[in-house]
């Protein structure tokens, strides 16, 4: 579909050190049938009038100013304003090369997921193997051989059809401060018909200790793998989905063990 429309949703809060790079790489796509949605969430810095610069720059760039509510109301708030026919999502301290968008035409299928490299840690990115998943039976092998791994976890380096998650009533959940992209992620492939792969590596992930800035309680921790348990729960059972549920219940349990809560 070469005609086809995204809507790219880029949550912002004081990011000014970065966004440049991440909209400049956007904006610098080979594919330019896009909207850029840029959501200001009650930034402090200087993010809300970069954003407003590009918007009066590029008449595809939309920029959508709030009160700061996090980064699930700020993503929302992108979907709120989505027309595309996908809807692919980057964080303002990440980038992408100027094939990303190109990459995804290879697929029609509802949900597509490629890979990613990473800078600033030294840790290796990923690329998917190839798949193209049509039953439940290929969700459950899916989610159970890669559930450990983070490019099944994020809603960035993926397309979304649109359509799916406004028939189903889809949005991240806030007040959820800890896998809240994993949930989303979820509960699209528990909607959605059909999901491939794009082995590429055209998303570029900042690859930082993120967990610094979360400090949770230990009911938020559990609250969240109980929202993730249950989001497995309708894509499989239990049995079926084991690896799953331990794999995340060992990633919140070491987060949990290095101190990252309140008592």
């Amino acid at each position: 579909m070469p005609d086809r429309l995204y809507s790219i949703i880029v949550p912002v809060y004081n990011a000014e050190a970065t966004l440049h790079r991440c909209v400049d790489s956007i904006l610098a796509q080979t594919y330019r049938n896009f909207e850029l949605i840029l959501v200001d969430d009650g930034s402090r810095d200087r993010s809300a009038e970069i954003i407003d610069q590009y918007a009066s720059a590029d008449p595809r760039v939309i920029a959508i100013h709030k009160l700061n509510g996090g980064v699930s109301s700020a993503r929302n708030a992108g979907l709120d304003r989505a027309t595309g026919d996908y809807v692919a999502f980057i964080d303002a301290d990440d980038y992408i090369t100027s094939r990303y968008l190109s990459d995804y035409l290879r697929t029609n299928s509802d949900l597509a997921i490629a890979g990613y490299s990473t800078f600033g840690y030294p840790i290796k990115g990923e690329i998917p193997e190839k798949f193209n998943i049509t039953d439940r039976e290929g969700k459950i092998e899916l989610l159970e051989s890669n559930f450990g791994r983070l490019l099944l976890r994020t809603p960035w380096a993926k397309i979304f059809r649109r359509e799916i998650i406004e028939k189903n009533h889809l949005k991240f959940k806030n007040g959820i401060r800890i896998g809240e992209d994993t949930i989303f992620v979820l509960e699209f492939m528990e909607c959605c018909n059909s999901i491939s792969s794009v082995t590429s590596e055209s998303y570029v992930y900042y690859m930082q200790d993120r967990m610094k800035d979360y400090k949770l309680t230990a009911k938020e921790y559990a609250d969240s793998i109980n929202l993730i348990e249950r989001s497995l729960a309708k894509i499989g059972s239990k049995q079926e989905l084991y690896n799953c549920i331990k794999t995340i219940r060992h990633i919140f349990k070491y987060i949990f063990e290095s101190g990252l809560w309140y008592n």
